[in-house]
C-alpha cells in the first residue's frame, strides 16, 4: 500500500528534546517531493523547536498526501546559578547536582549537569 492512499506516519528519533538540540524527522524515502510545514523540501529535516511538524509528499501522476504530524517537546533552558564564596561553590536553580572538576592548563572549566541538560561554565 502506498503511503500516499492516506496520511502517513513520520519517523522522530526522540522527543523531548534538550535545549540546542534538535530531533531529526523523516517521511518515506524515494518520492517525487517533500513541502515539510516549516518550509523545508526534503526528505528529512531537524526540528529544535517545540510544535507540530508534518510534511505533505508526491509521486509520479501528481498524486500527495499529507502526513500523521509528530509533536516535538523542547525542554526550556534551566536557569543555573553559581555562587563563589571563598573556596566554596554553590549552585542554584536546579534539582539535582553533579560536580566535575577538569584539571586543563590554565584552564578549569565546570561542568554542573542538571536533571534535564548539562550546561558548561
Amino acid at each position: 500500500v502506498s503511503p500516499l492512499n492516506r496520511g502517513f506516519p513520520i519517523t522522530i528519533d526522540k522527543t523531548p528534546v534538550c535545549p540546542y538540540d534538535s530531533a531529526h524527522i523523516c517521511a518515506p524515502s524515494g518520492l517525487l517531493s517533500y513541502l515539510w510545514n516549516t518550509g523545508d523540501t526534503t526528505a528529512c529535516i531537524y526540528a529544535k523547536d517545540t510544535g507540530s511538524y508534518f510534511v505533505t509528499v508526491s509521486q509520479v501522476g501528481n498524486c500527495t498526501a499529507t502526513s500523521h504530524p509528530v509533536y516535538i517537546n523542547v525542554y526550556p533552558t534551566p536557569q543555573i546559578g553559581i555562587n563563589v564564596h571563598g573556596d566554596t561553590l554553590t549552585a542554584s536553580g536546579g534539582t539535582n547536582y553533579q560536580w566535575l572538576l577538569k584539571r586543563l592548563p590554565k584552564l578549569c572549566p565546570l561542568y554542573l549537569h542538571q536533571q534535564k541538560g548539562l550546561q558548561n561554565w
